[in-house]
């Protein structure tokens, strides 16, 4: 899908989503292949279509990438989103939480670690009031 196909799937949600997608794909659009582009935007729509308001976990997957693309080998950044899916299934608030953290945290973690730190945060969340604010 090119750039204006996707733009034309996030208009289904708020402008701040649209907005994070276009910044994100000019800043990783030189940086990936045009299929890695294509698995990495497909991944953030993903996470927008989850029920509720896991929109806003796939803006702050958007507003991550540019640091994460560089910061991660494409297998490495794929599972990054992957993870981020899965717990936005469980709470998008914890998959924004994990995406907001993740460029900060990239600076610390080996890419090969990325998915023992998504599970570790699953298993803390146990989908009380509590734990989400972990």
């Amino acid at each position: 899908m090119t750039l204006s196909t996707y733009e034309k799937e996030f208009q289904k949600f708020p402008g701040d989503l649209t907005d994070a997608f276009r910044e994100a794909w000019e800043a990783v659009a030189g940086v990936l292949t045009e299929e890695e582009l294509v698995v990495w935007a497909d991944a953030g729509l993903a996470i927008a279509q989850r029920a509720g308001r896991s929109w806003e976990a796939a803006k702050e997957y958007f507003k991550a990438s540019p640091v994460m693309v560089q910061a991660l080998p494409f297998a490495h950044l794929k599972q990054w989103g992957y993870w981020g899916n899965v717990l936005a299934e469980e709470s998008p608030v914890v998959s924004g939480v994990y995406f907001k953290a993740s460029p900060q945290v990239a600076k610390s973690l080996k890419p090969w670690d990325v998915a023992g730190w998504a599970q570790l945060g699953k298993k803390l969340y146990s989908r009380g009031r509590r734990s989400g604010v972990l």
